[in-house]
């Protein structure tokens, strides 16, 4: 399944699925090329995208090391630091042209210090070639190559792999990944073929998709955990968690002016309720408000509650959003005696189950459910008007 030249002899290693092998026995090997198909377009790719790589980031990229197999490519050079998207972007755009362009790819076989003066030849430093050495070239013959100065050439390497005839048999390509490697060195993965169709178009949809996205937190967390595991181009993908992440703090924004705006409005209301519990006279009031007063909002009804209306005790509720849970808040100024917060929530959300806590003059609770919550009114009323 794999063939590597070590010390002038050729190893085949493989799986030995069934019978047995021992030295000195003889074995016939097949070429399978099924695969080799596959793997051709990626390798004659990877050479395409060492070149869109200095044409990007100077001649200062160097080649690390790389591997071609049926589903990818890698690629792995020298660079400093990540790639920003646009240079992501130029690159793909660099060896998507290449493939668009049709272009012929050569493989002659050449001595090598005839090889080691073609202009812009890419190669490994410290790697030990062969003379003669295969060259291949993509754009330009290898012939044209050695009789001038280069020009036109869109990539032109030493290499004995497996390769296409022409770019235009790749398909498509996306660039899907990039990372570190180690310090200074970074790691390019590139797909071909249906697998860079498919990665492109995801990319085209997944960036509609979130152009007619509202600013939810709901809807952007869940597009959020689908960017992360999809499989497009990495610059896309960057691109499209700035936008999201644009998107959320909208959407974090708005959600606190919501929250600040329904704090007013309850507190307004139950300030109201107890102008009117205390012009008859009642030393307590206990009222339902909108959906949506969470923990942190009761907190500063309950302060603002306290200042504006200090002869007054009060027990609220309210339902969370997704009406899933009640809340239940009170506050029991000192001028009310005989009435302890903590033991009123308690009792007013002891019939649906729920439990709270606190002191004597503030107190918090939840209740799973809605569907006792006119229980819960009569229960905190029942409770207030026996302690008043």
């Amino acid at each position: 399944t794999h063939v590597q030249a070590y010390g002038g002899y050729v190893l085949h290693v493989g799986l030995l699925r069934k019978g047995s092998l021992a030295e000195g026995d003889q074995a016939e090997c097949h070429v399978s090329y099924a695969t080799r198909k596959k793997v051709a377009p990626n390798h004659t790719l990877t050479h395409l995208l060492n070149a869109a790589l200095v044409e990007a980031l100077g001649d200062g990229v160097a080649q690390k090391g790389s591997l071609v197999d049926a589903s990818k490519l890698r690629f792995d050079f020298s660079h400093g630091g990540a790639l920003k998207p646009s240079e992501l972007a130029a690159v793909e755009a660099s060896v998507r042209a290449a493939v668009a362009d049709a272009l012929p790819v050569y493989s002659q076989v050449v001595p090598l210090d005839r090889a080691r003066a073609i202009v812009g030849l890419r190669a490994v430093f410290g790697e030990a070639y062969p003379d003669p050495v295969r060259v291949v070239s993509v754009g330009t013959s290898v012939d044209e190559l050695l009789a001038s100065d280069g020009a036109g050439c869109a990539s032109v390497e030493f290499c004995g792999g497996t390769h296409l005839s022409n770019t235009a048999e790749a398909g498509a390509f996306a660039l899907i990944e990039e990372a570190a490697v180690a310090k200074g060195i970074r790691r390019l993965t590139g797909v071909t073929g249906e697998a860079a169709v498919a990665a492109l178009a995801l990319g085209d949809a997944l960036a509609a998709e979130l152009s007619a996205l509202e600013p939810d937190k709901a809807a952007l967390n869940d597009f959020k955990d689908r960017l992360d595991a999809a499989v497009v181009s990495a610059h896309v993908k960057t691109e499209l968690r700035a936008r999201l992440e644009a998107l959320s703090k909208q959407a974090a924004a708005a959600a606190k002016a919501a929250a600040n705006e329904l704090k007013m409005r309850a507190t307004q209301a139950a300030i109201e309720a107890a102008e009117v519990a205390a012009a008859k006279g009642d030393a307590f009031v206990v009222l339902e408000l909108e959906p949506g007063v969470d923990a942190k909002g009761a907190q500063g009804l309950l302060t603002a509650f306290g200042k504006a209306v200090p002869s007054v005790a009060l027990l609220a509720f309210s339902a969370d959003v997704g009406g899933e849970k009640l809340s239940c808040f009170a506050c029991v100024p000192e001028a009310v005696d005989g009435l302890a917060a903590n033991e009123w929530v308690a009792a007013a959300l002891e019939p649906c189950g729920g439990r709270g806590g606190g002191k004597k003059d503030s107190a918090q609770g939840t209740a799973p459910g809605l569907d006792r919550v006119g229980q819960a009114v009569e229960a905190a009323r029942a409770f207030a008007s026996a302690k008043l």
